[in-house]
């Protein structure tokens, strides 16, 4: 092990993790393998791709469809503890994310950079579909607009920053 990393090669172990990434997506997929098999598979996001294509699979060999829709919701190794593993983890990663990428079906984002960015870092043919998944933009009711800083008791002045998601590092809750 000591060796190993002294000469700045991975570790058995180490390399176990990799082959299986991501591991709870395909225990997920495992968990889900029950059920009846379907045409159309949507996935959000990196995780749910590898269950998708995995029960995408299974019903193709039933004879379903097995399409699978891949929303990329972000740049997934780009964020959270990705971007400070070792550059062969990475690469790996990379390329087993590619892969899953180009064997969906249909791409769709929630925005025109992620569709930019999508095009540029796997070499699309075809631009992902841009489907904004949040409401309309709901006008404000008049009158007192002041409730949260009022439910905290914060003075007008105080900046507010909302943030939903996990909090974990890389996610921009810093930033924000």
């Amino acid at each position: 092990g000591r060796g190993l990393r002294r000469l700045h090669l991975p570790t058995p172990s180490a390399v176990a993790q990799v082959a299986a990434w991501p591991l709870a997506a395909r225990a997920w997929a495992d968990g889900l393998r029950d059920l009846p098999p379907a045409d159309l598979y949507h996935a959000c996001g990196l995780g749910a791709v590898v269950a998708a294509h995995r029960l995408a699979s299974a019903a193709r060999g039933s004879g379903r469809r097995g399409a699978v829709v891949y929303d990329l919701i972000d740049i997934f190794l780009e964020a959270n503890r990705y971007p400070t593993l070792p550059g062969w983890r990475r690469s790996f990663y990379r390329r087993r994310e590619a892969g899953l990428v180009h064997a969906a079906d249909l791409l769709t984002t929630v925005n025109d950079a992620l569709a930019d960015d999508a095009v540029v870092r796997w070499r699309l043919a075809e631009r992902p579909l841009v489907v904004f998944n949040a409401p309309s933009r709901a006008e404000l009711p008049q009158g007192d607009t002041d409730l949260v800083r009022r439910a905290a008791g914060l003075p007008a002045a105080t900046r507010v920053v909302a943030f939903i998601g996990r909090f974990v590092p890389g996610r921009g809750i810093l930033e924000a």
